[in-house]
């Protein structure tokens, strides 16, 4: 087994929430399996639900992996690759990640840990509405990594902001083509396991008290990434 990857677990066993990451990761596979990836001296952060199915495909040539914070690859990987490596993220509009996680594990999600979660914490809600109201808070929003706020995924301390580039979900063609010029790749971007038919979709599923709620929950990401409910 890798010694990066033996790290990683071992660092997750201690945390309850990246509990099921032991289970995800391929003890055959090499660094780029934890998204670090030497040949481009780069760490993607891939937060769930911003598109980074199709930017992994497209930058980097593969879609597995899973969704670590940047304190563990801080952690995990020797300091000097850590630091040499250019750190990059997505993000996306609080209201409507949440409203697209939500679909997308209604759905089955992608394997048997989606599908476990789906049944446990969301199997007794008949919609999306009663979802926010009866099971979202800042407490329970740890206990699904999809659920996770985005800003735990990028954040060292409090405040100081871990990543070199963070784009966003909704300018994902531009800023895509940003990191793609930093990373010196020619790649196309492919718009892989969407959700969402529309990317406003989100905002009839909102009444004035799930609006709130979000807002409450997910109070640092909309102050870090500079998030409305709209926008």
């Amino acid at each position: 087994m890798p010694s990066t990857l033996l790290r990683v677990m071992l660092i997750c066993s201690r945390n309850s929430t990246y509990r099921h990451i032991r289970s995800r990761l391929r003890v055959d596979a090499g660094p780029s399996t934890i998204g670090c990836y030497r040949d481009l001296k780069c760490i993607f952060v891939h937060i769930p639900k911003t598109g980074g199915i199709s930017i992994k495909k497209a930058l980097l040539g593969d879609t597995g992996g899973t969704h670590l914070p940047i304190s563990m690859y801080k952690a995990a990987l020797d300091p000097s690759l850590f630091n040499e490596c250019f750190k990059f993220t997505f993000v996306r509009n609080p209201w409507s990640r949440i409203y697209s996680a939500f679909r997308y594990l209604r759905k089955g999600g992608l394997n048997e840990y989606d599908k476990t979660v789906a049944k446990k914490f969301l199997g007794q809600y008949d919609d999306f509405a009663h979802f926010i109201k009866g099971w979202l808070t800042k407490r329970n929003s740890y206990r699904i990594v999809h659920f996770l706020p985005q800003s735990e995924f990028v954040l060292l301390r409090r405040d100081m902001l871990a990543v070199d580039f963070v784009g966003k979900f909704e300018n994902i063609e531009k800023d895509f083509s940003l990191v793609s010029a930093r990373l010196g790749i020619e790649a196309s971007l492919e718009r892989l396991n969407k959700t969402l038919s529309s990317s406003k979709e989100y905002i009839g599923q909102y009444d004035n008290e799930s609006k709130r709620i979000v807002a409450e929950v997910y109070e640092q990401d909309i102050r870090l990434f500079g998030y409305k409910f709209d926008s």
